[in-house]
């Protein structure tokens, strides 16, 4: 039998439980120093966050389960068996990128337990370190770091280097109009509210964590949060959303009025108020209800059934609606999509084609909504844009120009959607440029 986790207050991803029925120490162990105490595990600088700490939990309980199904002991398992399993998830669905992942939370397991004297017979390879030529357009604190133009890096020797694919565009996950309707309209029969996520997700550039950070209503981090129409009445265009970031760290993003515009159209003025009311009287009550603020600041991301959206709630919506319209899309393509559409349309609001010459004033400003500060990321996005120009994907791209009538989605919302779209990006282009 699998290990489980049963719901607790102690960790968000649950207390994980043997198959005969007793606590797994040295995992729930972990687990809480993972999120803790991460000073207690070799190379752990920062507590992880929520999403972290459950995809972690499931890496290991991958591994336990796969083990147990072999009769193999993790603790007297060697490195040879988790070779096996690694050229079984290679031989299956798994890219050589995810079993790296994969690897790197066992790592740290099996590092966990080295660190506190608990007996396993597990010895991962050693990483290699190089140094790194700093990029110092990229490095905008550069003048606190000395003369040292390099950067000390980690090499993880677990996966061979053939499996592992660098990609040099963000291209393969950028969805031209047609597409980003037809998942719309996939996304809707699961459920209107992961529809509207959507759209979001596209103008603001949020991750799947951070678009869950949504307020509705002013709350502890945006306690100046104004609705669509407290912005119009304001003649507002813009606001900023503060959000925790990937990391844990502050940050916050430009959030235009046309989006909140959709939000109020297709969501609030759609069933909200009778979501609301099933999260009040279903939800609240329940075991399931973690956060005792959630009266106090209702989230706006509610399903059908009144229960707040999850990650892993949207993830599966994604997965579904792949199948429905063949092609495999997960909430950060949007990211990747939302960003190259700004560029191209920055294109096309200044009459400038983009090249690497303008990439320090490309990053100033799109580093802000994407939150990253990785100049590396910007070249891609660039190098996604040249790509996509040169095979005339762009006509595609851009809003206006898809075939209004090729989707069966209400075309009221996708005439706002190509209106809003231009506007946005023609608004936020203004802004980042200043």
């Amino acid at each position: 039998m699998p290990i489980k986790f049963t719901e607790s207050n102690l960790l968000s991803c649950g207390i994980p439980i043997t198959s005969n029925g007793h606590v797994h120490e040295q995992l729930f162990s972990f687990l809480h120093a993972f999120k803790n105490e991460p000073s207690s595990i070799p190379n752990k600088k920062k507590s992880a966050s929520e999403e972290t700490l459950r995809t972690t939990a499931y890496h290991l309980k991958f591994l336990f389960d796969t083990f147990e199904d072999n009769g193999i002991d993790p603790y007297e398992a060697t490195y040879e068996d988790v070779e096996d399993l690694m050229d079984f998830m290679h031989d299956t669905s798994f890219t050589g990128n995810s079993i790296q992942v994969y690897v790197s939370s066992w790592q740290a397991y099996f590092d966990y337990l080295t660190a506190n004297n608990i007996h396993h017979n597990m010895k991962f390879p050693a990483s290699n370190f190089f140094e790194k030529k700093r990029n110092p357009e990229g490095d905008f604190q550069s003048h606190t770091r000395g003369n040292k133009d390099t950067v000390r890096r980690k090499k993880n020797n677990t996966v061979p280097d053939d499996w592992l694919t660098k990609n040099e565009t963000y291209a393969d996950s950028v969805l031209t109009m047609d597409e980003f309707w037809q998942l719309f309209k996939a996304l809707n029969e699961e459920d209107s509210v992961f529809g509207v996520m959507a759209i979001a997700m596209l103008q603001t550039l949020l991750r799947n964590g951070g678009i869950r950070q949504f307020p509705k209503s002013p709350n502890a981090k945006n306690p100046l949060w104004k609705s669509y129409r407290e912005m119009q009445s304001a003649n507002i265009e813009t606001q900023e959303l503060w959000f925790r970031n990937k990391g844990g760290s502050n940050a916050h993003c430009t959030v235009t009025i046309h989006t909140m515009k959709f939000i109020d159209e297709l969501l609030l003025n759609h069933d909200f108020e009778e979501r609301r009311k099933k999260l009040i009287e279903k939800y609240v009550p329940s075991k399931h209800c973690k956060d005792p603020l959630i009266t106090k600041y209702p989230p706006l991301w509610i399903n059908q059934h009144g229960t707040p959206v999850s990650s892993h709630m949207l993830q599966e919506a994604f997965k579904t609606a792949s199948k429905k319209i063949g092609k495999k899309v997960i909430p950060h393509d949007l990211r990747h999509t939302g960003a190259t559409h700004i560029l191209m349309n920055y294109e096309k609001v200044t009459d400038l084609e983009i090249n690497m010459s303008m990439l320090s004033d490309i990053h100033s400003w799109l580093q802000m909504q994407l939150c990253h500060a990785d100049i590396e990321t910007t070249k891609k996005y660039i190098k996604t844009v040249l790509k996509l120009r040169g095979n005339a994907a762009i006509l595609a791209l851009l809003p206006g120009t898809f075939d209004i009538n090729k989707t069966d989605v209400d075309i009221d919302v996708k005439k706002a959607f190509e209106q809003h779209m231009e506007l946005h990006i023609k608004q936020f282009t203004e802004i980042r440029s200043a």
